[in-house]
């Protein structure tokens, strides 16, 4: 995932120091999750766990990806910046909540690579790419440190989406101009329930609001303390245009990441 460097110490000595900075950012980063709308239109259990869709209800590229790969059901995060794919509702998480998880991650998105849509990878080498970038799930702020160091200097070109401007990587998906930068933001998979008291703040479209709204109100007495709390997190009272920008926005002011500013 990272080029070996170059022998002369000048340049060893910029990667140590640029290394330093993004680990530093990385390990504060908080995870998010974009979740589909249906998801508490089938289950109100979801207010207190965020849970890997049982094989019986999966379906779509997911699945697919996952029966390929070999991945086992997941819930799929990233970190410090949301993917963009149509979603309800844009959730972060704390960064404590990997404590005690099983899983694993990799610097692109698995979704597009099954596709074929993360370019210039032929698909002949689909599988090859993903098991030699698939990373343990303890290594992974350590190996995503030395990702964005290597490759994306100064770190606001990594948080505002925008390629590198010096590097590319062996297989050429950095730049190449076909890939969105939801190729090469970086997916955590959790295998295990992620509790929602791990939760820092969430956002939605007007309309998932609303519906949240319905579903709490219509809520059995015993679950009125996790709506209370849930319901308390979010960012906006009534509903949000770009919940995503606004999630992500929020982490860069309440983590102090400047690093992370366009």
């Amino acid at each position: 995932m990272v080029n070996c460097l170059k022998s002369d110490d000048q340049r060893k000595k910029a990667f140590c120091s640029s290394n330093i900075e993004a680990q530093t950012v990385v390990n504060s980063l908080p995870f998010v999750h974009v979740a589909a709308s249906t998801m508490w239109q089938a289950d109100a259990g979801w207010v207190t766990h965020l849970v890997p869709p049982a094989p019986s209800s999966r379906r779509g590229v997911s699945v697919q990806a996952e029966s390929f790969f070999g991945i086992e059901p997941s819930v799929y995060l990233s970190a410090g910046r949301s993917v963009v794919i149509p979603g309800g509702i844009v959730f972060a998480l704390d960064p404590s909540i990997e404590t005690g998880q099983q899983g694993s991650a990799t610097p692109f998105n698995s979704g597009q690579l099954f596709l074929g849509l993360l370019f210039p990878v032929p698909k002949c080498d689909r599988k090859k790419l993903f098991e030699e970038s698939e990373i343990p799930l303890e290594l992974w702020r350590r190996r995503y440190g030395q990702f964005l160091a290597f490759y994306f200097q100064p770190l606001s070109d990594y948080g505002s989406g925008r390629p590198p401007r010096h590097r590319d990587d062996p297989d050429g998906i950095l730049k190449d101009s076909r890939n969105s930068p939801n190729a090469w933001l970086m997916e955590i998979r959790f295998q295990l329930p992620l509790p929602l008291s791990h939760f820092l703040f969430w956002s939605a479209h007007c309309a998932t609001v609303q519906q949240i709204r319905e579903l709490m109100n219509s809520s059995p007495p015993e679950q009125i303390d996790d709506w209370t709390a849930f319901w308390e997190k979010r960012l906006t009272d009534e509903g949000d245009s770009d919940p995503r920008g606004t999630v992500d926005t929020e982490i860069r002011t309440r983590y102090a990441l400047p690093q992370f500013r366009k």
